[in-house]
């Protein structure tokens, strides 16, 4: 990613907003593109078909590459698997850049009671 040129756009489709990210992901997204706004991930019923899923993913590509105007944009895709997938290659069919939130795992247990921490370690490339 470090040999492409800055990205107008970084849209964050993700379920988690970019108002609640650490300091150091929104560094790393701003070092990619000069603003970044968020698209929230739909929620996928169980019982979509494949071919509901692609009609939900075409849907919402062409929404997110209206935001971008034409622009070089890059999209951060985290959700749904299938829906993650067809987002993807539709995207990178149109040249936009699609990252996946990289993350190390922390756990720690008191009194029987485990919880995890997730730590932001950078953006990587599908």
């Amino acid at each position: 990613m470090n040999n492409k040129p800055k990205a107008s756009l970084f849209v964050n489709l993700t379920n988690h907003p970019s108002d609640k990210w650490a300091p150091t992901q929104m560094e790393a997204a701003l070092a990619m593109a000069d603003r970044v706004v968020d698209f929230p991930f739909p929620i996928v019923s169980p019982k979509a078909t494949r071919d509901d899923v692609y009609a939900l993913g075409r849907e919402i590509a062409e929404q997110v590459l209206a935001l971008g105007e034409g622009g070089c944009m890059v999209a951060h895709v985290m959700g749904e698997m299938s829906l993650s997938f067809c987002l993807i290659n539709l995207l990178k069919e149109r040249g936009v850049t699609c990252v996946a939130s990289c993350t190390a795992r922390k756990t720690e247990e008191e009194n029987g009671v485990k919880t995890s921490v997730f730590s932001f370690e950078g953006f990587r490339e599908y």
